[in-house]
């Protein structure tokens, strides 16, 4: 006699677990076809699959692919599906069918030699799990992810949350403990990597969960969008900014004491506008405007993506049934710009395919190796993507975003219908403080200075009107400086509108040479010179003009007119030219972890720093408290030369810090 086909296939781990039975009945359920079977929260039965045995062939398909299922779970998935499917089994007659039935198969799956030894345990823990007769009760396990989920159902509603101040200060004490992470820049799984592994946060589903004590802390210092795409630092550009923001808002209604950020330069860019309207650093700048797009469509990317998806809170489009297309909703644009429609897709919600091919495309070309075929200016930028953008159809219209203008207002819409803008306005400081006896702990980015403090300090206390620009004739009527400089106001608005700058921050953005040139072009500069000074040379007219101009822009207390609430950052978005000149061997390991102590206490302690490969742990016991950290250098970092000869070593790590 020949042997059964089945006994000659080779069963190993990840492949199908056989069954005759699986999908397959002799005659096809008239019963249950088209028919839908409750989900009751189990993530197995919303599988379309699932779904379709029940529909096509009745209980006796779905016990097959029930139980195949169950036993692909981990453990703690495991645990979590059979408390659901037991609560389902005792309102639903079906799913209770289903499940006794199930509990046979797993019987017979236990005496089969052939099944791997962990398939063989899930199916001796299912068994036991059923009860033949009566209610079906699962005991909830007794393991973080079903911790996480009865942490999720008392998450507590708690309004709106106050804003941060510019400086926030906090006491800790003995058995606190802080995991602190420095320039994420869009990497969002770094974030959820660092999360788990320390068990701050578990994932259920595809949505990460803070689930740790109230003893610990979750620090973030600076730039939470992405880096720019010109670094030579070493750096990839992060694409998940949008994942980010929504992730710690989401914390933070649970834990809005311990999630705390402050900000970074480009953070306090995008919150001050500058990244989008800087004269010459902004979206339509005269120098970076090219390097600010290529910096933002990283982060532009993520929130189209992530406000996609139909029935969820930042859904973007509007569905016009008449057309049978998708308009971009209006809390997603500015002023109604800009207008941009898609088809629907197969499942019914937008197809934003086009959408976001074009802006990738953009992008590639902004970033290709051979920088001789970038575009230079606006000009040839928005000449491209007049070019990459899809030819406009009855549904699909994206023709706008061929204006840098309009891309700009695109991120601007995404910004604020997201509701991003405010907040990093509202929960976002410029520096966090740790009281811990007679220790303090300084958590702020390098980049952020005392000057950016005060400003920000001054936003603050304004809530949203603070970060509002003022309004240029009554910025200029209102003024001290200009009658110190025995200018009127009235004629100096008519010069400014001549130059047709229409906006303050159009005028005292532009530096001093900027302006001068742009003088020049509208052969102004002879009327403009005898207000300063006797002499008409240029150099006199630049030293003169940079003395005018800063005085108005510190006027205005916020450093919003001007955009000089963040001039370092700015200034320095052309990205230095570095080459990379060595990794960090022992010595420089160390060497930065000095560094990142002195920073975080501004103080020299004696801490010992012991180097290992995997990491660097400092320790120091003062007499009334101690510190254990454990520091990881990210690897990025490494030793870098410009091209004045200078050595730098960027900063980017994350520690966590144990208080005894």
């Amino acid at each position: 006699m020949s042997e059964d086909p089945k006994d000659q296939l080779q069963f190993h781990q990840h492949n199908l677990i056989p069954d005759a039975g699986i999908y397959r009945t002799p005659t096809q359920s008239k019963v249950a076809k088209d028919k839908t079977l409750p989900t009751v929260g189990s993530r197995i039965l919303t599988m379309p699959a699932v779904q379709t045995a029940y529909a096509s062939f009745g209980l006796d398909g779905l016990k097959s692919i029930l139980l195949q299922e169950l036993v692909k779970l981990d453990w703690a998935q495991l645990q979590d599906e059979m408390v659901y499917l037991a609560e389902g089994a005792n309102e639903y007659k079906d799913i209770k069918r289903t499940l006794r039935a199930t509990k046979l198969l797993a019987a017979q799956w236990l005496e089969d030699p052939r099944q791997l030894h962990d398939t063989q345990e899930k199916c001796q823990f299912i068994f036991d799990s059923i009860s033949t007769f009566g209610t079906i009760e699962v005991q909830a396990p007794d393991n973080a992810a079903n911790a996480m989920a009865q942490f999720q159902v008392a998450f507590p509603n708690t309004g709106p949350l106050e804003p941060v101040p510019a400086e926030a200060e906090h006491a800790l004490q003995s058995g606190n403990s802080i995991l602190l992470i420095t320039d994420l820049q869009g990497h969002y799984g770094k974030l959820e990597t660092l999360l788990q592994n320390i068990q701050l946060a578990q994932k259920k589903g595809d949505i990460l969960h803070w689930t740790a004590s109230p003893e610990f802390y979750l620090m973030l210092v600076g730039d939470l969008f992405n880096k720019s795409p010109y670094s030579t630092w070493g750096d990839s550009v992060g694409f998940d900014t949008y994942s980010i923001l929504r992730t710690l808002q989401r914390f933070m209604k649970v834990a809005p004491d311990r999630i705390l950020v402050s900000f970074g330069a480009y953070d306090l860019d995008i919150a001050s506008k500058a990244a989008l309207y800087h004269p010459v650093s902004g979206f339509m700048g005269s120098d970076l405007g090219v390097n600010a797009q290529a910096q933002a469509i990283p982060a532009l990317l993520s929130f189209i993506k992530g406000t996609a998806t139909p029935n969820q809170p930042d859904f973007a489009w509007e569905f016009d049934a008449d057309q049978q297309l998708f308009e971009l909703a209006s809390a997603f644009q500015v002023s109604g710009v800009p207008y941009l429609t898609v088809p629907p897709n197969a499942e019914g919600g937008p197809d934003i395919s086009a959408l976001v091919g074009f802006y990738e495309a953009l992008y590639q070309a902004l970033i290709q190796p051979n920088i001789q075929a970038r575009p230079r200016n606006i000009q040839e930028l928005d000449l491209l993507a007049g070019k990459l953008l899809p030819a406009t159809t009855q549904q699909l219209n994206l023709q706008v975003l061929k204006n840098s203008l309009g891309r700009c207002l695109h991120f601007e819409g995404l910004l604020q219908g997201t509701g991003s803008l405010k907040f990093l306005r509202e929960r976002i400081a410029g520096m966090h403080v740790f009281q811990i006896g007679q220790a303090e702990l300084f958590a702020v980015h390098p980049e952020i200075q005392e000057i950016s403090l005060d400003m920000l300090a001054a936003i603050k206390a304004q809530p949203e009107v603070g970060w509002e620009l003022p309004e240029m004739e009554k910025f200029l009527l209102e003024c001290r400086t200009l009658p110190q400089w025995h200018i009127d106001p009235q004629r100096w608005l008519g010069v400014l509108q001549s130059l047709q700058l229409s906006s303050l921050n159009e005028w005292l953005g532009l530096p001093e040479s900027h302006f001068y040139q742009l003088l020049k072009e509208h052969k102004m500069h002879g009327k403009i010179i005898p207000e300063f000074f006797q002499q008409r040379d240029e150099k006199g007219f630049l030293n003169a003009y940079r003395q005018f101009r800063w005085e108005l822009i510190n006027e205005d207390p916020t450093g919003i007119a001007g955009f000089a609430l963040n001039m370092d950052g700015i200034s320095r978005r052309g990205e230095p030219i570095m080459r990379k000149m060595a990794q960090l061997d022992e010595r420089s390991r160390k060497s930065y972890t000095k560094t990142f102590l002195m920073d975080l206490f501004r103080e020299e302690l004696p801490f010992e720093i012991a180097v290992e490969q995997e990491g660097i742990v400092a320790e120091w016991q003062g007499a009334e408290q101690g510190f254990v950290i454990s520091l990881l250098i990210d690897e990025a970092v490494a030793i870098y030369k410009d091209v004045k000869e200078q050595l730098h070593m960027p900063v980017k790590h994350a520690a966590w810090i144990e208080l005894r």
